[in-house]
């Protein structure tokens, strides 16, 4: 394995997870953020870097199509959990959303907060699985193309920004629940 990568990889999550948010907000483009949502991010960047750490390194391989792949993935599951506790509920369990630059801007369609905010998570739900969707068809055209012997070092890194900024964008939602 080669550890600048792995390390590149590690610093990329921190970098996505932790410090981007607070620069969102630093800049006015999400809310500010509470004292706690240092913890939150802290603890989430490490679980993910743990993943990088022992998931990939097991493949002594570090594939950033993976990767993107993975945080796709990891980003799905948890719109999905969010949505799926949000339209339960008759409160809005995520007030920061409200906030967040783009989402702010999809239309009221109701008088319940919590009906509009679980509007706003199935947005978001539907970009993460067309964002795992794009990653999943990158990293099967990244495998087709490494089986007959050829790299495909732009598609792989796109798969990661893609992960990246979904993982990134629930982040935000993360961290916006209050």
């Amino acid at each position: 394995m080669e550890i600048g990568k792995l390390f590149l990889g590690v610093l990329l999550t921190f970098i996505v997870v932790v410090l981007l948010p607070f620069l969102l907000a630093r800049f006015a483009l999400t809310p500010e953020l509470n004292g706690a949502a240092w913890y939150i991010l802290l603890v989430t960047a490490g679980g993910l870097s743990l993943k990088t750490l022992f998931a990939d390194s097991a493949g002594n391989k570090l594939q950033w199509s993976k990767v993107g792949n993975d945080y796709c993935t990891i980003a799905f599951g948890g719109v999905l959990t969010s949505f799926a506790i949000q339209i339960v509920s008759n409160t809005d369990l995520f007030p920061g959303i409200g906030n967040i630059t783009v989402i702010k801007d999809i239309p009221a369609f109701s008088k319940s907060a919590s009906a509009n905010r679980s509007a706003q998570l199935m947005v978001a739900l539907i970009l993460a699985m067309i964002f795992m969707f794009f990653a999943a068809k990158i990293s099967a055209s990244i495998k087709a193309a490494e089986a007959k012997g050829r790299e495909r070092p732009t598609l792989s890194l796109l798969n990661g920004v893609l992960g990246a900024t979904l993982l990134g964008s629930y982040a935000l939602i993360l961290i916006s629940k209050g």
